[in-house]
């Protein structure tokens, strides 16, 4: 009994884990305005954007940081190897997910902060 039980819960934790993976989507990146061709409205949009996806990523990381946390504390519980080992790629699966909207965000700033570098030279004062 106590072992159709533990069944029974890693099933729902692995069946309920598939539902959290669609809590957490990534935002889409922004496009960049052509800072060689903008307007100041079209940069001003792109900044806009740009913030908007920022918050958004936040939003995300939040939710991947829950998820994260959600692995160490399924390691922690994990009654045999096959549920550990399950754990810990979901951990490193959700901390890559972490890493790789980091990266997307800074990429999107860099790309950004050129086309108004390229705005800048097109447009001097």
């Amino acid at each position: 009994m106590k072992k159709l039980l533990i069944t029974l819960f890693f099933n729902l934790t692995v069946a309920s884990s598939a539902s959290w993976a669609a809590d957490c989507n990534p935002p889409t990146q922004p496009n960049m305005p052509d800072g060689d061709k903008a307007s100041m409205e079209e940069m001003l949009k792109g900044k806009t954007a740009i913030t908007d996806y920022q918050k958004e990523n936040a939003t995300y990381r939040d939710c991947v940081s829950e998820k994260i946390a959600q692995a160490v504390d399924a390691v922690k519980s994990a009654s045999d190897e096959k549920s550990v080992n399950e754990a810990k790629a979901n951990h490193q699966r959700w901390t890559e997910s972490y890493n790789q909207a980091v990266s997307n965000e800074e990429q999107v700033a860099k790309k950004f902060n050129n086309a108004l570098h390229a705005y800048k030279a097109a447009n001097p004062s």
